[in-house]
């Protein structure tokens, strides 16, 4: 950080909290969120038709856009 920001005192902090909608593209929409990281991490072993209804089934469960951000997570995730 020295090297950087010469003073670490000015660095920025190392973790930066989410936001809701931040939370909820980094788990469930995101091109890099965690959903989408295990389909293609499934694609190899499952067939196409399969993966193809799985993703549709993950759609149709998508966290709405909300107040209730976690409780959308959650019955996101519970389905």
């Amino acid at each position: 950080m020295r090297c950087v920001f010469g003073d670490p005192k000015n660095a920025p902090p190392p973790l930066v909290r989410l936001s809701g909608k931040s939370l909820v593209s980094a788990i469930w929409k995101g091109d890099s969120s965690i959903v989408a990281e295990l389909l293609q991490s499934m694609e190899p072993h499952v067939e196409e038709e399969v993966l193809s209804d799985l993703k549709v089934k993950i759609r149709a469960h998508d966290p709405p856009d909300s107040e209730d951000i976690e409780g959308g997570i959650r019955n996101s995730l519970l389905w």
